[in-house]
């Protein structure tokens, strides 16, 4: 979508992660995670959960757990310096 000139948001994102997650294509599921940062849309708690519970559920706490000391510190850091920056 992006590469038609559509910007993805927060709430499209979000549920291409969920999308993902339901079918089991986590490795789609965490770069679209990274994407998202990367085009400066910082997830919220909702999209980290979403992201987090399916981890969990399918059976994938090692990556869960790589998810909360990477992404999330990633994500915290990168909202310090936009609230810095304004």
């Amino acid at each position: 979508m992006s590469q038609r000139g559509m910007r993805l948001n927060i709430v499209t994102y979000s549920s291409l992660i969920y999308g993902m997650c339901l079918t089991d294509q986590w490795d789609e599921a965490t770069r679209l995670f990274d994407e998202m940062v990367g085009q400066g849309v910082l997830p919220d708690i909702i999209t980290l959960r979403i992201l987090l519970d399916a981890l969990f559920q399918g059976g994938m706490p090692e990556e869960a757990h790589k998810v909360l000391e990477t992404r999330v510190n990633m994500v915290w850091s990168e909202q310090n310096n936009l609230q810095y920056a304004n």
